[in-house]
């Protein structure tokens, strides 16, 4: 495989300068230079691609290339690397040729794409040099464009690898590739886009890091090691891309996290087969195969001597068959026949008689094999036909389903409250013939139906959550994540931010993401898709019915949380902090067990972190960060506490039965000696509560749990108190 090319043509791209400066789109200053250093790489140092069929399309500004990258432009200028430049037109028009490069399912297209990416309407976007923020779909490259240009290529392997995350502010020295940070929409439109081995510099809510030092964006670089041999060869020497990914993934999350106390965590989608691409060899791998090279090309020699000596034994079709032979068969083959070649070395009557057998009996031997191999590729041939066909009835049950929904929405009056849609697409519940997902049409909220049924209400581990009652509740739909402060500021937008028990709906001075100027309430920059906190129970509830909707009662926020199963927490029975934000994911441990770890913890965090202008900036992580449970519902764990219709009342499931149907919110609660934060001033009250429920970013680990159960004073506004709401379906 060494020295020939393995990719039959390739296209990379960097863009660090854009063409119009109101495009709302920062510079980039390493952008361009990872792409002439990946062209470089494939190009002048792996040879896996030959010169003339790289394409390098670029924008940066004048004099702004590191002294490597123009050192390395100038070889690929002269070797006669394309280069084009990096406008959306030119880029599209040179994918579509590539992909129309490669001739059978053996061949290989890479593209690299290094600027900013967007998502919108759930479709990824690359910046091309003419992009307009603004106009996303418009002058933006489309990831699905992008996708399917590839997939009518011939060629049955393809590699993106896509640093997409890349907003340098100007004046920051070594800083990320991200003001914006990659959002959860875009790391999901990405995984959609099937098809590809992709790529991808970092995960959602992170950011793609660059240094100075490095000259190079940090997962480029370490992609590069990576290739030059430092990723684990396998048994034959042959470094291939799912060993890339290994040795850059982790490379690169290391750096980042000890260099800038951060994390960047690399991720790819392809399959078994795209891993399995060699891309590179060790060194020692190299050597052997350069050897081995000139070896087979003096046996070869020693081969033609023999025929020209004695054409009856030592024939023009052998001799053919023989060189085939040579660059096809490894191992023990492959040693024994170029031994056998190097004993022709006298050109002996008797050497070309010995060789002639050898050439009969192995040559048969092959034959076998071959048959062999054609036999097993036939039957994987009919396995795959078997898969394609059993996935082919899947799709077609898939869309009778479909077309039973729509028979179901057709037939039977729309129980789906005013002000609400229906997303047809995700579904119809066959018993209770309701929607799986209803939709907001003012804010785009999302609501997901909770089906009706029995559970299991409560917990034997505290006081207030026994007995455990079996509860059954209606269906009804719960919001899919706790309101953002983007849907918020349309309610305030529209009724103001009033004052209800004493206090406005909405405490603007504290964490909330949102702030208010020129007669409009704004979400602050970055801070859409974080849930909104500071809000009092009558803030919540406000919000909630000017939905159209209402806070959940107890019952329907427990059963909600488990996801129709028995768990302790949404995922499972045991905790994991990678699956909530939860004051584990910030103090850095697996777990918090007693109060006094967690003090231990939060003192010297609230003193040294949320007394600074920028303190609130690593607590609560944008709504649908971690996975969704079984009903499609995200961050019923952790990040903030949600409001509940209830009082607290501490024996409130003693007043519960089992067997009961859709209990009602607590209306009397107990009398609570609360102590709370409020400007700064610790402050005691009695008083009735409200419950809370779901645990936030700044508690442990076992208040995230489905059954506990908190209370708060309604007037009380913190920086981890949000909501979720509940809609009922129309009689």
């Amino acid at each position: 495989m060494w020295g020939a090319s393995v990719l039959n043509a390739a296209l990379f791209a960097g863009i660090g300068a854009f063409a119009d400066s109101e495009s709302g789109l920062n510079p980039l200053r390493y952008a361009p230079a990872d792409a002439i250093a990946l062209a470089h790489l494939f190009t002048q140092e792996l040879k896996l691609v030959p010169p003339q069929r790289a394409w390098l399309a670029l924008s940066y500004a004048a004099d702004s290339l590191p002294p490597a990258a123009q050192a390395q432009l100038a070889t690929l200028k002269t070797s006669g690397v394309n280069l084009l430049v990096a406008d959306k037109s030119r880029i599209l028009a040179q994918l579509s040729r590539i992909s129309r490069m490669a001739d059978n399912p053996d061949d290989a297209i890479l593209v690299t794409f290094s600027s900013h990416g967007y998502e919108k309407d759930g479709q990824a976007y690359l910046m091309p040099r003419d992009g307009l923020r603004q106009h996303l779909r418009d002058t933006g490259i489309a990831l699905d464009t992008v996708t399917a240009t590839l997939q009518d290529s011939r060629a049955g392997k393809k590699i993106m690898i896509i640093d997409a995350c890349r907003e340098l502010p100007p004046g920051v020295a070594g800083g990320t590739r991200g003001d914006d940070a990659m959002s959860a929409g875009l790391q999901q439109a990405f995984i959609a886009a099937k098809g590809v081995a992709r790529l991808i510099s970092c995960k959602a809510q992170q950011q793609s890091w660059e240094a100075p030092d490095l000259q190079l964006g940090v997962y480029t670089h370490f992609l590069i090691e990576a290739l030059r041999g430092r990723a684990r060869p396998d048994e034959r020497g042959y470094i291939r891309l799912g060993s890339v990914l290994q040795y850059a993934s982790a490379s690169t999350e290391a750096w980042v996290k000890r260099n800038r106390g951060r994390e960047q965590t690399p991720w790819s989608e392809c399959d078994e087969q795209a891993r399995d691409i060699p891309l590179a060899v060790s060194t020692a791998t190299r050597e052997a195969l350069d050897s081995l090279q000139k070896r087979r090309g003096s046996a070869l020699e020693l081969l033609e001597a023999a025929r020209r000596a004695d054409r009856e034994r030592i024939s023009a079709v052998m001799v053919d068959e023989v060189d085939k032979a040579s660059r096809q068969w490894t191992g023990k083959p492959l040693d024994d026949l170029l031994d056998q070649l190097e004993l022709l070395r006298g050109n002996t009557p008797a050497a070309r008689a010995n060789f002639a057998r050898y050439w009969a009996d192995a040559s048969g031997a092959a034959a076998r094999a071959d048959e062999t191999r054609r036999q097993a590729e036939a039957k994987q041939l009919a396995d795959a036909q078997r898969r394609a066909d059993e996935a082919e009835r899947l799709r077609k049950e898939a869309e009778e389903r479909a077309r039973q929904a729509e028979k179901i929405r057709a037939e039977r009056p729309s129980q789906v409250p005013a002000g609400f849609r229906a997303e047809s697409a995700d579904g119809y519940d066959q018993s209770s013939r309701l929607p799986y997902t209803i939709v907001h049409e003012q804010t785009g909220y999302r609501l997901k139906l909770v089906p009706a049924g029995e559970f299991n209400l409560g917990s034997a581990d505290w006081a207030d959550t026994q007995p455990l009652r079996r509860i059954h509740l209606d269906a009804y739909w719960i919001g899919e994540t706790e309101v953002t402060c983007a849907q918020f500021v349309q309610f305030l937008n529209e009724k103001g931010n009033q004052t209800e028990g004493g206090v406005t709906w909405c405490g603007l001075a504290g964490a909330v993401k949102i702030e208010h100027s020129g007669g409009q309430f704004r979400v602050k920059s970055g801070g859409g898709n974080h849930p909104v906190v500071e809000l009092s129970w009558f803030g919540a509830r406000a919000f909630a019915r000017w939905m159209g909707g209402d806070l959940p009662t107890e019952p329907q926020w427990e059963k909600a949380a488990k996801g129709g199963r028995e768990v302790l927490w949404p995922w499972g029975s045991q905790w994991d902090r990678k699956e909530a934000n939860t004051a584990e994911r910030i103090a850095d441990v697996s777990e918090l067990k007693t109060v006094d770890e967690w003090r231990k913890w939060w003192e010297p965090y609230q003193r040294t972190v949320l007394q600074r202008t920028d303190g609130y900036s690593d607590t609560t992580v944008p709504v649908s960060s971690y996975r969704a449970n079984g009903y499609g519902l995200f961050d019923m764990a952790g990040n903030v506490w949600e409001w509940c219709m209830d009082y607290y009342a501490a024996a409130a499931y003693e007043q519960l039965r089992d067997g009961q149907r859709n209990p009602p919110a607590v209306t009397k609660g107990d009398q609570q000696t609360v102590e709370y934060w409020q400007g700064g001033e610790k402050k005691t009250e009695q008083q009735e509560c409200r419950v809370v429920r779901g645990g936030g970013w700044l508690d442990q680990a076992h208040t995230a749990r489905c059954a506990y159960r908190f209370r708060y004073l309604p007037a009380c506004r913190n920086y981890d108190f949000g909501v979720r709401v509940v809609v009922l379906p129309r009689p």
